[in-house]
Parts: C-alpha cells; structure tokens; sequence
C-alpha cells in the first residue's frame, strides 16, 4: 500500500470532477483505491462518479465495496440508495437511506433522497417531514418538489405570494422595538430553526448577506414575502425563502398590532468558517 501516494490520486481525482471531467476523475480515484485500498474516500466518489458515467453496476460494487471497510460511511449508503430506488427496489432503497441517517444524522442528502422515495410510494405526509429536515440539515430542496408536496397536502404552509411593495417601517428580526419584542422572539426561534449553512454553498465556498421582508397575518400565516436584496447567489436566496415559509405558522399576532398585518425584516448572512446567521 502507498497511503500517501493513495491520497494525491485522491485530490486530483476530486480536482477533475470540479472541471467536469469525469473520465478522469474516475481513472484517478481507481488509481487511488489500488494504492490504498483503505481509500474510503476515493472509493465513495468513484462510485458517484461511475454512477454518473452510466456504470450503474460497477459504480453498485464499488459503494458495497466501501461499506465492507467502513460501514459508517452514509455517502454509501445513499449511493446505494439511489441505485436501487433507480431499478424500484423500493423496500431495499428505503433501507439504505436509513442506514445513512442512523450512523450520521447530520446527513441532509440521505433525508432528501428518502423524502423523494416517500412521495413516489404515495406517502406525502412522510414525504413533506423527510424534506424538511433535509432543508433543516442545508439541503437545498428543489422548488418543484416543494411545490409537488404542497399540490398533495392542503395542510402543507402555503407558498406566500410576492409583496407588492415596501412597507416602510418594519420590525427588525433581531433589534425589535419594546413594543414587538417577546413576539418577534418567538419568530425569531422558528425562523432560525429552519436555517443552516446549505450544503452545497459551503461546499463551493459561496458566501453572501441578503435582506427578507415578510408580512404577518392576524392568524400568524404569512401574507407575502419578499427579497429585499440579493445575496448575489441564488441558492442562498431560495434556502433563506424556504426557510422563512417553513417557518409558519407562527403565533397570532398580539391584540396591540394594528390590522391588517405586521411587516418584519430579516438579514441572513452567511460567512464560509463562520455558519449562518441572521440579524
């Protein structure tokens, strides 16, 4: 075995996959295992990779082949997953899946490939939790499959509308007025639960700062929502907006607020090193 010549096959095989070159890729993560079959790394990605390349099979054994040496790797687990979801061995699909939660549950991918799996066996309500605790955990959920749950579940938090305009003054998510304070608090938490660092952003080192306005019914749903001003990366924008209806709903408005509704502002930033925060 050769670890360390192992690992520079690694890091040019991850380095090819950035540039798209997939055939590379897997000719230098297949280098990487034969120098060190202990590579879990380089083994997991080449499985993706095959998976990708249409090399169903080959890409099967190679992530079987990683859970032999490591049964706590969930990256395999989920490629498995995906494989046999692919030819409809849904029961087994399911299974992997769940593997994956169970030796890290901090493993978005697993929980949105599971809630996608749910939805195709007619099971939205599991479907829709599953999701969220994938957006929960930084996955970026896809619109349309929110959007396909929301058409199953009339129970689901509705997809606000567009505000139209500005409201002028609103209460600031993390600097209330006396006034809105312990309500706004509550807001806040909800809100923040909903929040991570997406996991594809801190993967590609995508950092950035955005501005959301909402406007909160009497009954604590959400009137309309709207992006103030961009983070510049529009995966951050739709996570902190599917964050924000997540979120909902929240209480009923307290009896001092003057109808028809209470316009909140929230600035979300997120620094690579740093997480998510908002203010």
């Amino acid at each position: 075995m050769d670890p360390t010549g192992a690992r520079i096959r690694t890091l040019m095989g991850f380095l090819f996959l950035r540039q798209g070159r997939l055939e590379d890729a897997a000719r230098e993560l297949d280098a990487a295992k034969r120098l060190d079959f202990r590579e879990v790394e380089a083994r997991t990605e080449l499985g993706f990779v095959l998976l990708r390349l249409g090399r169903e099979e080959e890409a099967l054994v190679e992530l079987r082949d990683v859970l032999r040496i490591d049964r706590r790797a969930p990256r395999a687990y989920v490629g498995m997953g995906m494989i046999l979801a692919k030819r409809e061995r849904t029961g087994e699909a399911m299974t992997a899946f769940q593997n994956a939660i169970q030796v890290d549950p901090t493993h978005g991918p697993a929980y949105l490939r599971l809630a996608e799996t749910l939805d195709r066996i007619g099971r939205p309500v599991d479907a829709w939790s599953t999701a969220e605790q994938a957006h929960d955990r930084g996955e970026d959920v896809a619109p349309a499959f929110w959007q396909q749950l929301t058409e199953k579940l009339p129970s689901a938090p509705p997809l606000p509308p567009p505000c139209a305009e500005a409201s002028g003054t609103t209460v600031g998510l993390d600097n209330p007025d006396p006034a809105h304070r312990g309500y706004i608090a509550r807001v806040r938490e909800r809100v923040r639960t909903h929040v991570a660092y997406p996991r594809r952003a801190g993967e590609r080192g995508i950092a950035g700062e955005l501005q959301v306005e909402l406007r909160i019914g009497r009954e604590g749903r959400i009137e309309c929502v709207v992006l103030r001003r961009s983070s510049g990366s529009e995966l951050l924008d739709r996570y902190v907006l599917s964050a924000v209806r997540l979120a909902q709903p929240f209480a009923a408005l307290p009896a001092h607020v003057p109808p028809p509704s209470l316009p909140v502002s929230g600035t979300f930033r997120f620094r690579i090193g740093e997480g998510a925060a908002s203010r």
